[in-house]
């Protein structure tokens, strides 16, 4: 697989992380290791996706019904993410923080919003502009207390392009690039596109000699300023 690398101030940014660990079973009246009966329906898992905080986080079929929902079906009818793969990249995403409180009921956080980047990048002779960038959120709970009653999370609630209902095609195109690379890279090393490190210039270089293109591209900090970036949001005149 290529890479194509970012300069930006004589240093290369980098993307990171590791595939999460295993999912536990439950623990049997005879005090044995056993499998908790498998959700179906609209609890029923798509896929586990490797996840920043402990074990593994589920996506599940979900639904979407007169503006409710929740799930993959939620996350593609309503805001376009079509790929697995987009999901997982801003579910390993280091930016996050909890958004429900600590009550002596939930005495601790089992909400929480990760957040990441994906950009649409002009390359003009080798020389590469990031034009538009969106941010992208995903909200997921970790709390197993729900109708799907298999001891695991409830998983992926939703996830979107901030600013716009629907993501455009290519947000899930360059969120899942990123995704393949971060999972083969440890949790430490410097390199690009999917960085846990700013890239300061909106222009870079890069070293392939490719012909005029658009790239597309994920990080989890921003490339452009945030008043660049709502100016991208604009269709173009």
């Amino acid at each position: 697989m290529k890479y194509m690398k970012i300069i930006s101030g004589g240093i290369a940014a980098a993307s990171l992380l590791s595939l999460g660990a295993a999912e536990a079973g439950a623990v049997g009246q005879n005090g044995g290791q056993v499998e908790a009966k498998a959700a179906t329906g609209k609890y029923k898992i798509l896929k586990s996706l490797d996840y920043r905080r402990a074990g593994n986080m589920p996506l599940r079929q979900g639904y979407y019904s007169g503006g409710k929902g929740f799930g993959w079906t939620k996350v593609k009818k309503k805001h376009n993410i079509t790929k697995y793969a987009a999901v997982e990249y801003i579910a390993k995403s280091p930016k996050y923080k909890a958004t429900d409180k600590i009550t002596k009921k939930h005495p601790k956080h089992t909400s929480f919003t990760f957040w990441g980047y994906s950009q649409k990048i002009k390359c003009t002779n080798g020389r590469c502009r990031v034009v538009k960038e969106y941010q992208v959120k995903l909200a997921v709970q970790e709390d197993i207390r729900h109708s799907g009653r298999d001891r695991k999370p409830k998983g992926v609630i939703t996830m979107y392009c901030q600013g716009v209902t629907r993501c455009p095609g290519w947000v899930s195109i360059g969120l899942a690039k990123a995704n393949k690379r971060s999972a083969r890279m440890p949790r430490s090393g410097d390199v690009v596109t999917g960085s846990y490190k700013p890239v300061l210039k909106r222009t870079f270089a890069v070293t392939a000699k490719a012909a005029d293109a658009y790239k597309y591209g994920g990080s989890y900090k921003p490339l452009m300023t945030a008043a660049a970036r709502e100016a991208s949001y604009a269709p173009a005149a």
